[in-house]
């Protein structure tokens, strides 16, 4: 993929805090309607695949109503969003949005152009009601490095049918109990990505719902945080935590118990202890970039040293801390606080059974009637029912390593 061109971007910087979903689709003839009307009113033919676009930009149009106007969107041209191009081309010439930073350079992720609805559009969506559809395959495998045999003989193992039944019941068990944030019902399922031609690599869950984040500043200096105001079942959630969950599952793996008493791991590296705020956020980040090298990380990445805090974001000391203590000492440190990541590992493996323990939860809470949403190393459930997930996230932890885990609720 060639380099994109971009366009300077306006004085401060732009968070658009919201990433258009693909997966959308109108939930009763209303919206289909209004589906219908957007792309004619665009000269485009309502046809299946311009509907389920069309529905898309509406349910943006639809949640970012109350929140500043920005979003974002894939930017690339051709493959499978080719039909997403050409739509926004024709949305951006009539005036529903208008392209704001182009490219690749100025959105934090690498992926996306930021994008502002016009005045023309903040209206569009109202009475409007959409649904996710479900992922085509639950599972999927990166074979990028893989040999073309490879994807038929994992792809036809009694290991992989195994894993696409267990994601299938539970997209089937969730859609009887739709996650709702941002005025969308979330019912598109869960999907399992593995990487590296392996099934003990990676396996995380991506659902569409994992972009949108936690604290969201208005110009107005308004705070937003959409997970106060998501519900399962009408209910609202908890987030039930595996605390520095990387660390924690290389320490079973090990045999290197926690000290008694402790709740929070991070206090084991020297200069995180005492601390509450932006260097444990810190050790946070570098923890994760030392495991996703195979504990080969020699140096603070790059894209922290080109920290720079987003509009409305409070700024973090990230470049303050680096410069006091070095690359070295960060890194010792973190060696210090965690013996056990000088012994070889692979870290795709370490997310590996990061997902596992976050799906058999997920499984054990189904079998006792209790919807859990999975982000990463943590569950959104029910207010009601978080001191149960709590437990059962501690006993399948405890059953896979003989080991008890340190869990919060938030």
């Amino acid at each position: 993929m060639g380099k994109q061109d971009t366009i300077a971007p306006p004085s401060g910087h732009i968070d658009p805090s919201y990433f258009i979903q693909t997966a959308i689709h109108p939930a009763d003839d209303y919206t289909e309607q209004r589906a219908a009307w957007l792309c004619e009113e665009v000269g485009k033919k309502a046809t299946k695949p311009k509907l389920r676009i069309a529905a898309a930009f509406l349910q943006t149009c639809q949640a970012l109503k109350d929140r500043e106007p920005y979003f974002s969107w894939l930017y690339r041209n051709g493959g499978p969003v080719k039909s997403q191009a050409e739509f926004r081309a024709i949305l951006i010439e009539n005036g529903f949005l208008e392209l704001r930073v182009g490219g690749y350079n100025y959105f934090g992720d690498g992926q996306a152009s930021i994008y502002l609805l016009t005045e023309k559009s903040q209206n569009l969506a109202d009475g409007c009601t959409f649904i996710c559809s479900k992922p085509a395959k639950p599972v999927k495998i990166n074979y990028s490095k893989a040999s073309q045999e490879l994807p038929n003989i994992i792809e036809e193992s009694r290991e992989f049918q195994e894993i696409v039944t267990q994601v299938e019941r539970l997209n089937e068990f969730l859609a009887m109990h739709p996650f709702k944030i941002h005025g969308t019902i979330y019912q598109g399922g869960l999907r399992r990505k593995f990487n590296h031609g392996r099934l003990d690599s990676g396996g995380r869950y991506y659902p569409g719902y994992v972009t949108i984040a936690k604290e969201i500043i208005k110009d107005d200096g308004t705070i937003i945080r959409p997970r106060k105001l998501a519900e399962i079942d009408g209910e609202s959630i908890s987030e039930v935590d595996l605390k520095a969950a990387f660390p924690s599952i290389l320490a079973a793996q090990t045999g290197w118990w926690w000290p008694e008493g402790l709740d929070d791991p991070y206090q084991l590296i020297p200069w995180v202890e005492g601390t509450s705020g932006d260097e444990r956020d810190l050790a946070k980040i570098l923890i994760s970039a030392f495991i996703m090298t195979d504990g080969q990380l020699t140096q603070c990445p790059a894209s922290l040293r080109k920290y720079k805090p987003r509009k409305g974001e409070r700024p973090r000391r990230y470049l303050e801390v680096i410069s006091k203590h070095g690359d070295q000492k960060l890194i010792e440190g973190i060696k210090k606080g965690f013996p056990f990541l000088t012994y070889p590992f692979r870290g795709q493996n370490t997310v590996f059974w990061e997902s596992e323990i976050i799906t058999r939860t997920m499984i054990a809470s189904k079998d006792i009637g209790i919807p859990c949403y999975p982000l990463h190393d943590a569950l959104f459930t029910k207010k009601s029912d978080a001191e149960v997930v709590k437990k059962l996230m501690s006993q399948e932890f405890l059953k896979e390593f003989s080991y008890k885990p340190i869990i919060s609720i938030k």
